[in-house]
């Protein structure tokens, strides 16, 4: 066998192969990528979650802010019309009417509703950052410049003891306090997408 014919017998041994490691090269890249771009959406949902949640926390404080403003303005609750219960006649089968009356106060309906659609939304936004850590400085203060406030100003207002103490300087905190929770809610938030995870390494492709 002459030169050529080894250099001739060489090329054909070694193009499969030489295409072979190509072919893998190409797939292992692709893959790489797949599964970049697939950590890189998880990344990113994840990220609309915590927004998400947050925004619900800055929800349920605006809401209990709202509800201490109507205490304040209403202490003895809103004005409103109580329908009473009234009977005509003597026999079983008489049939109640019911009367108008209207009420000076009494009407907590408002505050209330307020009340129970922040819990609504707290309690969501909870379960969603609890997914996360189980202790969030952003829930901290919202438990104790939010939720405690409010149903100290809400039990005081229903007992009827007279003026609320300290109600408009109750109310001008928790207004103030809603900016400082979202800016806990953003540090909460870069924390959480910036901690270490199983898929870290994938955040950034090498030569990226």
């Amino acid at each position: 066998m002459n030169a050529h014919d080894a250099l001739t017998l060489l090329v054909l041994v070694l193009t499969p192969l030489a295409t072979m490691v190509a072919v893998r090269i190409q797939l292992r890249g692709q893959a790489d990528r797949d599964l970049y771009h697939f950590h890189r959406q998880r990344l990113e949902a994840r990220d609309a979650t915590l927004r998400a949640a947050y925004v619900k926390v800055l929800r349920a404080a605006e809401l209990l802010t709202n509800a201490v403003q109507d205490l304040g303005m209403f202490p003895r609750g809103r004005p409103h019309i109580e329908r009473s219960e009234v009977f005509a006649g003597g026999t079983a089968q008489t049939v109640p009417l019911f009367v108008p009356i209207p009420r000076d106060d009494g009407d907590y309906s408002r505050a209330q509703g307020f009340m129970d659609t922040s819990q609504q939304v707290m309690s969501e936004a909870t379960i969603d950052l609890g997914v996360e850590h189980e202790e969030d400085s952003c829930l901290a203060f919202f438990d104790e410049h939010f939720d405690r406030p409010f149903w100290r100003i809400y039990v005081e207002a229903v007992s009827g003891s007279g003026p609320i103490p300290d109600l408009d300087k109750t109310l001008g905190q928790m207004r103030d306090d809603q900016k400082q929770l979202a800016a806990l809610a953003r540090q909460s938030r870069e924390a959480i997408l910036a901690a270490p995870t199983s898929a870290s390494r994938w955040r950034r492709m090498p030569g990226r």
